[in-house]
């Protein structure tokens, strides 16, 4: 949690690719939201206590997302990023998500 440069690569809320999906209604493979997040940044959220009700709801939110043993491990190979599923989806558009809610 001492770390002097947690972002050296200033890639803290920055885009990346960690899952892909197939959409339930065509078939068509699509990439989930994601970013990266500092694994100090992680931790910390994990370790210190949160006194903002606002704060806390987001915390329980990004920890569904977050899996403190595999970010603690990460951290201390080296790794300062996780790459974080912003959204969960099952269909690649709106479109598609409508069409599977008629047809079914």
């Amino acid at each position: 949690m001492s770390d002097p440069n947690p972002d050296p690569q200033n890639l803290s809320g920055k885009p990346c690719t960690s899952e892909t999906k197939e959409c339930k209604w065509c078939g068509k493979e699509f990439s989930l939201e994601s970013e990266y997040y500092s694994s100090k940044q992680l931790l910390s959220n994990i370790v210190e206590p949160i006194e903002d009700p606002i704060e806390v709801i987001g915390l329980f939110v990004n920890l569904g997302r977050v899996d403190p043993i595999l970010c603690i491990e990460s951290y201390e190979t080296g790794n300062k990023y996780q790459c974080i599923v912003l959204e969960k989806k099952d269909f690649c558009s709106l479109k598609c998500e409508k069409e599977y809610q008629i047809h079914r």
